[in-house]
């Protein structure tokens, strides 16, 4: 007997405590369905490409579907601006400013770029290099 709160499901002996059925042997309790003699089948098990003969077709038929997609210069469907998604359409005109209009430019950057041939000559310095550098040695990208 558990006490009350205990998680004790059972015993710890296997194959004792209750169960739902009498323990023993078990004679011509089950059964087995027979399906006929082996080797022969009511019904077609060979490969096959036809479509089933006696079910309805999960998909209905394709009757009144559009076959092919919208096309011509519309942009706007039902009285909705659709830019252009009910059909491929060409437009030559820009729908928003020209690249050279914009604030950034053509090409932004995001940094400022100086190219190296556009760069000043300037005589290198300890600049940059950290605390353990001696002063007056020459860096290793420096050294030749």
């Amino acid at each position: 007997m558990n006490a009350s709160g205990s998680r004790d499901t059972g015993s710890d002996q296997p194959s004792s405590g209750p169960s739902g059925r009498p323990s023993g042997a078990i004679e011509d309790a089950e059964s087995v369905p027979s399906h006929g003699e082996p080797g022969q089948s009511d019904f077609e098990t060979g490969f096959t490409t036809d479509p089933p003969r006696d079910v309805e077709p999960e998909v209905p038929p394709y009757a009144g579907r559009k076959e092919s997609a919208d096309s011509g210069q519309d942009t706007e469907r039902h009285g909705a601006r659709t830019a252009g998604a009910t059909a491929p359409t060409t437009d030559p005109d820009y729908k928003s400013p020209a690249p050279g209009d914009t604030p950034g430019g053509a090409t932004a950057s995001p940094a400022q770029e100086e190219p190296a041939a556009q760069a000043s000559e300037r005589e290198p310095d300890d600049r940059g290099v950290g605390p353990s550098h001696t002063p007056g040695t020459g860096r290793g990208e420096q050294k030749r």
